[in-house]
């Protein structure tokens, strides 16, 4: 996913949190929403083909992930938010195993969803909340050298966390969240096709504008 790519994203999801700018509350989760949020995960993501090869040992590709969010939304009632935004991880030296043989790929895994998602805090003057994720999602590679991966698999993504945030301001809040992502990916190529059934749970912090 190319950083042209990525800005764009965000700029147009930008422009649709918008629509709930108007009216926001002090300590109030309403009005315009923005939330940035960076931490750890465990990406793993094991793969299959079909039709299935005889004999073909279990494969998988897993990892220590760097996560990273920006999302953008409005709310349609204060402690309801809905909007889009970008989630991406990033696995470096992604360990992979293939049967009894394992060994480390020098190089990066990334993980890239774009998609919809609704947060709701069960009490808008307070920090207690839950989201869910629905998105489409790319899983690529890219050596150390600077080489990428052909064929990346891509598929529906998503994802379910739960958190809680402390205002720090009249409309900032800093948080912790935890969250866990389902992405059953896949590629097809020669009559075959190839699946990667991909899960990433997380704890993220955050910081959240709303």
């Amino acid at each position: 996913m190319s950083n042209r790519w990525r800005v764009s994203a965000l700029l147009g999801l930008g422009l649709l949190g918008m629509t709930g700018v108007a009216s926001a509350a002090p300590q109030t989760h309403d009005g315009f929403y923005f939330r940035g949020a960076a931490g750890l995960g465990y990406l793993h993501s094991g793969l299959s083909t079909s039709p299935a090869a005889p004999g073909a040992p279990d494969q998988s590709l897993s990892g220590l992930a760097v996560g990273f969010d920006a999302w953008f939304g409005g709310s349609l009632m204060p402690g309801l938010v809905l909007g889009g935004g970008l989630t991406s991880f990033d696995v470096p030296s992604p360990s992979f195993k293939s049967g009894p043989v394992s060994g480390s790929f020098n190089g990066h895994l990334m993980l890239n969803i774009v998609g919809l998602f609704g947060d709701y805090y069960f009490d808008p003057n307070k920090g207690m909340h839950a989201e869910a994720l629905l998105g489409y999602g790319i899983l690529s590679a890219q050596a150390s050298n600077g080489a990428t991966s052909s064929n990346d698999p891509t598929g529906l993504a998503l994802g379910v966390g739960f958190g809680n945030d402390w205002w720090v301001s009249d409309e900032w809040s800093i948080g912790v969240l935890g969250r866990l992502i389902y992405a059953p990916l896949s590629y097809s190529a020669g009559g075959a096709t190839a699946k990667y059934s991909t899960i990433t749970p997380a704890l993220m912090g955050t910081f959240t504008f709303n």
